[in-house]
This record gives structure tokens, sequence and C-alpha cells, in this order.
């Protein structure tokens, strides 16, 4: 759910900065400056693109990371139990 979360708000980070772009288009006297400016943009969303997929993946490895970590927990836990267990009898 927290994974969903972020890609609503990043989806409107991106629908925010090409609004910019169509606004920008309409500001600027020259078209050669509107596609330096787009261009710039055009960066910029992609770089967040980048980082926002690297965080995620960066997530899900430490999610995985835990979980992993969790089950070797959980697998020490029964084999003492289960030695415990022997001793006794």
């Amino acid at each position: 759910m927290r994974r969903h979360g972020l890609t609503v708000i990043f989806g409107l980070v991106v629908v925010a900065f090409f609004a910019l772009v169509a606004a920008q288009y309409y500001a600027w006297t020259s078209f050669e400056a509107y596609c330096q400016v787009r261009a710039a943009e055009l960066c910029l969303v992609v770089g967040l693109f980048a980082v926002f997929y690297v965080v995620a993946g960066l997530c899900r490895l430490i999610d995985y990371c835990r979980w992993k970590l969790h089950q070797f927990r959980q697998s020490r836990l029964k084999r003492a139990d289960r030695s415990s267990r022997a001793a006794q009898k």
C-alpha cells in the first residue's frame, strides 16, 4: 500500500511538470527558447523517474532482506525448540 501511495504522488508530480511545460509554451515568444526549457524539464522528469525507481528497488531489496532474516530467525527458533524437547525426553 505504501508503494502505491508513492506512485500516485510521483504521478501527480509528473503531471504538474507537464502542466508547467504547457504553461511556459504560451509564455515564451520564441520557439527555440521553448525547446530549450522543455528539454531541460524533460531531463528533470527522466531524472525523477530514475530516482523513483532506484528508491523503489532499494525498498524492495530491504523488504526482501528483512523477510529472509525473519525466516532465518524462525528456523533457528524451531531448531532450538526441537533440540530442547529432545533433551527433555
